[in-house]
């Protein structure tokens, strides 16, 4: 590729990155990031959240990705929140990158593969909550470029890449590659007993895998091996409390419906591609075993899911693979339309208007029937569906909007609300050693957990629950202090998050006086913190418009 064309084709990547910062959002101190901040501050200083049972899960969180950002804070090279940035912003490009490489495997054409990344600008849904990129920095989103190249050079047949490159990211997001792991290893079955690859090959590429993700495997054997048992008891209160769209498929809760809709569509349109298609069939074989691949594991997560909870395999979390269905499925797509193209089947204007659509569509099956009854000139069908994308989307900015899902603009810095000053008041004003009672609802999407800025402990919180998925031997100790809380609230979850945090609310201001000091007794906690219009008869030692401040002592 010439200077000139190179620094076109990144101009475009940055193009995109930047369109996408700017539709979709960022957002420091949210979502996952409850969690992995405070664990990261933990890390660089011992000092902080002494003696909180929850914070010392973060040794068992496998994945170098905390170790990456200790070094350039502990050492004040740059602030935590420019370092999170950065490291977003360098991933966002990397992923528009990848899903260029990705697309011109199928298209074959650099500048209708750069035209077609307007399709990733806004998040992709299929069967999992988790999309095809967010708008906040985790271990996972830093990881999700890498394990698209990591798809790219096996479908390029350079397995020996692929497997180094899969291996090196293993260590900082171990359960999404592992979904790419089996991916590759059910595509290698099956190339070795069609005969299309020799078992050394296959041998050698799994060896150098082994040897790249040593590191954070010898870590994990090292603390504990997989965990074969069922808990009942972890598992219904995970799902029941915050996690039941990320475990189940077929429910009739209101996100679960329409991600499974999208994943079954997205499914639908691969398979009708995978019978359609005249792409080469050694890359034919590939997505087809990819696909194999995912609905084993998908098939696994809604047994385990819905009868056989064994704990490894909840603590995977299965349905995420889905994400790897757009993924996968938009660039197949894609590259079949332009070949209809070059083809003299249709025209460029279609073409342009089903790539426009798929960009806003959201699952490729609105798209892909406008194609079809635009190719068959059934107009009257075409302009139909066109009103039915319109009011899909309008029905999906109301969900979005009720669930506080997307919220765009860009916050490098911690958004300055009443929340975020009670933290601060509580960061300067009280001992790095004093626990707060907090109310227990607090989290949620674009609103931080009481630990983040605080950097103060609290007796419990329903974010927690995030974390207890990935280790059920805390959750006797979160049941306890909970119930302590917020009496009766576990009896009463119903596996809607946005439910569950009303009645989280409801019961917490039920709380007497008398409730609080007998809680601040049992934990040695020092401050509550009360949502207005409710009062307590104790000093008052903060207010601002929304929370109070009380000391217990």
């Amino acid at each position: 590729m010439k200077i000139k064309s190179l620094i076109r084709h990144y101009l475009f990547i940055l193009f995109f990155t930047i369109l996408t910062l700017f539709v979709v959002g960022y957002r420091f101190g949210d979502g996952d990031q409850n969690s992995h901040i405070p664990f990261l501050l933990k890390t660089i200083n011992s000092d902080y959240y002494p003696n909180n049972t929850f914070i010392e899960l973060r040794n068992d969180h496998y994945s170098y990705f905390r170790a990456l950002l200790t070094i350039p804070i502990k050492y004040q090279l740059i602030t935590i929140e420019n370092l999170f940035f950065v490291l977003f912003f360098l991933s966002l490009f990397l992923l528009f990158e990848s899903y260029y490489q990705l697309l011109n495997i199928f298209v074959k054409n650099e500048k209708i593969s750069l035209l077609s990344l307007i399709v990733f600008i806004i998040p992709v849904f299929s069967f999992t909550v988790f999309p095809t990129h967010e708008n906040y920095l985790v271990d996972r989103f830093f990881a999700f470029p890498f394990l698209i190249f990591s798809i790219v050079l096996y479908l390029k047949s350079k397995y020996k890449y692929s497997l180094l490159l899969l291996g090196i990211i293993f260590n900082f997001h171990p359960l999404s590659a592992t979904f790419v792991l089996v991916m590759f290893f059910i595509s290698f079955m099956i190339d070795f007993f069609k005969k299309k690859l020799d078992l050394s090959k296959i041998l050698n590429s799994i060896f150098i895998f082994m040897l790249f993700s040593l590191p954070v495997n010898l870590w994990k054997f090292r603390n504990s091996g997989l965990d074969l048992t069922i808990r009942w008891d972890w598992y219904n209160v995970v799902s029941k409390g915050v996690l039941w769209h990320v475990f189940h498929v077929f429910s009739i809760n209101p996100p679960t419906i329409i991600l499974t809709i999208l994943g079954l569509g997205n499914t639908f349109v691969f398979v009708w591609l995978i019978k359609n298609s005249d792409i080469i069939p050694g890359l034919k074989r590939k997505l087809k075993s990819f696909f194999v691949a995912i609905y084993i594991i998908l098939f696994a997560g809604i047994v385990t899911a819905e009868f056989l909870p064994v704990t490894t395999a909840i603590q995977f979390q299965l349905i995420r693979v889905g994400v790897f269905v757009p993924v996968l499925t938009y660039p197949f797509f894609i590259g079949y339309l332009y070949r209809q193209y070059c083809n003299n089947k249709i025209s460029w204007r279609k073409f342009l208007n089903t790539l426009i659509i798929t960009s806003i569509s959201g699952c490729l099956l609105i798209p892909f029937v406008y194609f079809n009854n635009t190719f068959k000139k059934k107009f009257h069908l075409r302009n139909i569906l066109i009103i039915i994308n319109i009011f899909l989307v309008i029905i999906v900015m109301i969900i979005v909007n009720k669930f506080d899902i997307w919220k765009p603009g860009i916050f490098i810095s911690p958004i300055k609300n009443s929340w975020y000053e009670v933290q601060i008041w509580a960061k300067n004003n009280t001992q790095i050693n004093d626990i707060f009672i907090t109310p227990a609802d607090k989290w949620s999407h674009y609103l931080s957990d009481f630990l983040m800025f605080s950097q103060r402990s609290s007796v419990v919180t329903l974010g927690e629950l995030f974390e207890i998925a990935f280790f059920p031997d805390y959750i006797d100790n979160w049941e306890e202090r909970f119930e302590d809380v917020v009496p009766g609230a576990i009896a009463q979850f119903n596996g809607n998050f946005a439910d569950n945090r009303i009645i989280v609310s409801n019961i917490y201001n039920k709380n007497t006086t008398d409730d609080f000091l007998r809680i601040s007794h049992k934990y040695d906690a020092k401050y509550v913190i009360i949502e207005k219009p409710k009062r307590l008869d104790l000093p008052l030692v903060y207010e601002n418009s929304d929370y109070l401040i009380y000391n217990l002592e």
